[in-house]
């Protein structure tokens, strides 16, 4: 081989591998795209109490490197960038997936920061833009939960009222926990619940549910009984000179005892004005025509009525005793009262040989 045509070969060769180099160099010019795809298990912003967080992504087509990917905790990043002096001691991950386990018996909030790189053709890492992901809330605290409810109740229906610092969700059952539909708090705080038929002690469960699911259990025990109204005893009709008090004497007694209130009203307000009747007896609170005490289950409590006529009239009226027990429950009983002129007794303007029987009848 002559020596011209020699050193074209070899000129030709030179310049083949000079542009091997370039276009290679060239074609790792370019930075690698951004990560795409992102899944991941726990939504930005949305606390949730599993420990385990899961994420995956990926690339362009034909892409051949590989990536970083780190978390972070809130309080340390929540932008990150990574490039050679970020990049030192982190491993390689090249499937592209990755997952980390929260460990911490606290809540924590964390952000994931991962970057495609590849290798140019001198070997040196060339960075894409750090994609972050995050918030990513862990919230492994249970709400606080507490209810309240009446302790006893003559209704089966009662009042339910809840109290918790961040529930949003409840589950109420008279049978076990999580029973039952799950309800918004907001919009039944407080809510009415029917008790289980049957008298004895009532067991309400209820569930507590936060954002991110977990759960607070509680109860409220009720003792639900039938309650029985209070008994006044009955008073028979009732007589008085004009212008004279009478005092009529009276009892009343309560099944299951406890507060009472015994109030007085008159039918006729101009024979006997509300405020000239009067109950008194040992223990108690006298406040105008109402009497207020506490009794014990099944006493038997002695009572006065005092009744004043307005001056110098007479008639009849009714009066009316009204006993209301710590349930709720009324008793009434009533019985009228005759205002007479002294003499006449029979309230007919004459005095009659009736009128001189009934009399002595008082008398007798």
């Amino acid at each position: 081989m002559e020596k011209k045509e020699m050193k074209k070969i070899l000129i030709t060769c030179f310049v083949f591998s000079f542009y091997v180099v370039f276009l290679t160099h060239q074609s790792f010019a370019a930075s690698p795209d951004a990560i795409q795809g992102l899944i991941a298990s726990h939504m930005e912003d949305v606390p949730l109490n599993t420990t385990q967080i899961d994420l995956e992504w990926s690339v362009a087509d034909g892409y051949t490197g590989y990536f970083y990917a780190m978390f972070t905790k809130a309080s340390e990043y929540t932008q990150y960038t990574f490039d050679e002096d970020t990049t030192e001691g982190l491993l390689q991950n090249t499937t592209g997936a990755t997952s980390h386990i929260h460990e911490s018996g606290s809540d924590e909030t964390y952000y994931f920061h991962v970057a495609a790189v590849w290798l140019d053709a001198f070997d040196e890492e060339d960075f894409g833009p750090t994609t972050s992901y995050g918030p990513i809330v862990v919230d492994i605290t249970p709400p606080s939960c507490n209810v309240n409810a009446p302790d006893s109740t003559t209704t089966r229906t009662v009042s339910l009222s809840f109290i918790t610092d961040d529930g949003i969700k409840i589950y109420v059952s008279n049978i076990s926990y999580g029973e039952g539909s799950e309800l918004d708090l907001s919009e039944n705080n407080p809510m009415s619940w029917d008790l289980s038929e049957g008298e004895g002690e009532k067991r309400i469960y209820v569930r507590f549910m936060d954002r991110a699911g977990n759960t607070c259990d509680t109860y409220k025990d009720i003792d639900y009984y039938e309650n029985t109204p209070s008994v006044i005893k009955n008073i028979d009709t009732q007589y008085t000179a004009k212008n004279t008090e009478i005092s009529i004497p009276f009892s009343i007694t309560d099944t299951e005892g406890g507060s009472i209130t015994i109030s007085a009203s008159s039918e006729s307000v101009t024979l006997v004005a509300i405020n000239d009747l009067s109950i008194t007896s040992v223990g108690g609170v006298s406040s105008g025509n109402a009497y207020t005490t506490t009794v014990s289950a099944e006493e038997n409590l002695s009572l006065t009525l005092s009744v004043t006529p307005i001056t110098n009239l007479t008639g009849t009226t009714t009066i009316s005793l009204t006993i209301t027990d710590a349930a709720g429950s009324t008793a009434t009983t009533s019985f009228p009262v005759t205002i007479f002129t002294p003499g006449d007794v029979n309230n007919n303007g004459t005095v009659e040989l009736e009128d001189v029987q009934n009399t002595f009848y008082f008398i007798w």
